[in-house]
């Protein structure tokens, strides 16, 4: 159908809005500045094409140049750590495997002693083939504890860690149960003695194994003086010694021992003396004790006292026991 005029559309009365066509058909222009004046001329109607598939008729179509509004970015939520908050699947997926670990892998540990063949005894518990130098497989790691005992020491005690995958080795040290010896003289700075050995002048005190052990006290110009103390596990052994002067030549006393029969043994104070009798010798002046002893006879006891610058003998017949 041809297009209609602008000119028809007005004469039926019709606005040229009311097109069911959808034609959009511009007003005419007027020359003059005035519009709608019946004396300017009718411009030919515009043809609207045909419109296109999605395109409604009237709506005017945006140009290739033009662009749409463009709507903002919706902002994603910030991912909070320790959170499943905005987590999508593979996110939960992969937090659930970092917080299950894999299994740790096994370590070892070595024990030795000083003292070879000592019992083992692990986080409490024990076996009797755990004796040392000996080395635990597939143990957990982390902290383990230890005890290492022998009969007549001391038991060692001793945290130790197991790190996954990795050896570890601790020596154990194993002591005798000791206590301590403490002497001090009368007059102060003598020598002191333990077992033989010379520990330097009074006061001494020092560390012992547990037992019995002898001491000598010796100062020069004094008497010396020996006997036996024995010590205990963690206690403290105190001895004061009174060292007594040695006597002079011009004041001591000789004495002889006889004894029927002969070649007895002779103890002065408590102290054996050197060779049998018949003995000689000499004694500070005071009172002193003497016990006479041979195999197959009773043992003697006799009280002497020593006056200065006096000889003194002592016959003594042992008895057949």
């Amino acid at each position: 159908m041809p297009p209609q005029s602008t000119s028809h559309a007005l004469a039926s009365g019709k606005s040229p809005t009311d097109n069911p066509a959808g034609l959009h058909t511009p007003p005419p222009a007027d020359r003059t500045g005035v519009t709608g004046q019946e004396n300017a001329p009718a411009q030919p109607a515009t043809s609207v094409p045909p419109s296109k598939p999605g395109e409604v008729p009237g709506i005017p179509v945006p140009s290739a140049k033009e662009e749409l509004p463009s709507r903002p970015p919706k902002p994603v939520p910030a991912f909070k750590s320790g959170s499943s908050e905005m987590q999508g699947p593979r996110e939960r997926s992969t937090r659930r495997a970092v917080a299950s670990p894999l299994p740790s892998t096994p370590g070892q540990l070595t024990v030795a002693s000083n003292v070879p063949g000592a019992t083992l005894t692990l986080d409490g518990r024990s076996d009797p083939s755990w004796t040392t130098p000996y080395t635990f497989t597939d143990l957990s790691p982390g902290v383990h504890t230890i005890t290492v005992s022998k009969a007549g020491y001391n038991a060692a005690h001793q945290a130790v860690t197991v790190e996954a995958g990795a050896g570890t080795s601790i020596n154990a040290t194993l002591t005798p149960p000791h206590g301590e010896i403490d002497i001090s003289t009368n007059p102060p700075g003598a020598e002191v003695l333990i077992d033989g050995k010379s520990y330097g002048p009074a006061p001494v005190r020092m560390e012992a194994n547990a037992g019995q052990h002898t001491f000598l006290v010796r100062q020069t110009g004094r008497q010396p003086v020996e006997g036996n103390l024995v010590v205990q596990d963690q206690a403290v052994v105190q001895r004061t010694i009174d060292l007594p002067p040695t006597p002079s030549a011009s004041s001591a006393a000789n004495v002889t021992v006889t004894t029927q029969p002969p070649s007895a043994k002779l103890y002065v104070d408590g102290a054996p003396m050197s060779g049998k009798t018949p003995i000689s010798f000499h004694l500070s002046p005071g009172h002193h004790t003497l016990i006479i002893s041979a195999d197959g006879y009773r043992p003697v006891r006799r009280e002497i006292d020593v006056v200065a610058d006096a000889a003194l003998t002592v016959n003594v017949t042992l008895s057949g026991q």
